[in-house]
């Protein structure tokens, strides 16, 4: 399985593995209420972070695209979000949901980056979209969602935060993405 569309990445971005909702997903994600005065993240940068890298080298994104692939020879995750809730710590207002088949892409991938060098973070892992960012308090306790937003994703995908918008808020590119499947 070869990596796709690779492109040029930002020297120093933050790299991070998603999965990329399609267009009807986006567009629920895009749609649902935030809360007062929370900065809203660009409909097009609305993803789902399986793993982040942090700074990669030159050369590094095939490679690491390379090690990672036998972690996506299996049939794509399914991504079920069924809540909504505020994290007061990075003041992130997110969609929220128990995506099994998240969690264990995300220990497949934390296997293989594990023997590059890479350590997770401390802290479980939880499946969600960030929505919006900068919130100016708490939202409230987690909320469930009008209707759950599912999706299965086309491809695992490659991003790195492109820098800060006038809003202050990050933008990513999709550096490359590997299929699934053998």
């Amino acid at each position: 399985m070869a990596a796709v569309g690779l492109t040029p990445a930002p020297a120093l971005g933050r790299y991070f593995l998603a999965l990329c909702p399609g267009s009807v997903a986006r567009s629920a994600l895009a749609a649902l209420p935030l809360p007062p005065g929370a900065q809203p993240v660009h409909p097009d940068d609305l993803h789902l972070t399986v793993a982040f890298l942090g700074p990669l080298g030159d050369h590094q994104p095939q490679s690491l695209l390379a090690a990672l692939s036998p972690a996506c020879a299996l049939p794509p995750p399914r991504v079920t979000l069924d809540a909504s809730e505020s994290w007061p710590g990075p003041r992130v207002f997110c969609a929220v949901g128990d995506c099994p088949d998240v969690a264990a892409l995300a220990a497949r991938l934390w296997q293989r980056l594990g023997v590059l060098g890479w350590v997770p973070e401390a802290r479980p892992y939880q499946a969600h979209v960030t929505l919006a960012r900068k919130l100016p308090a708490p939202f409230g306790p987690r909320v469930a969602l009008p209707a759950p937003i599912r999706w299965q994703p086309g491809a695992l995908v490659l991003m790195a935060s492109t820098g800060r918008t006038g809003t202050g808020l990050p933008r990513y590119q999709t550096v490359a993405s590997l299929p699934w499947g053998p």
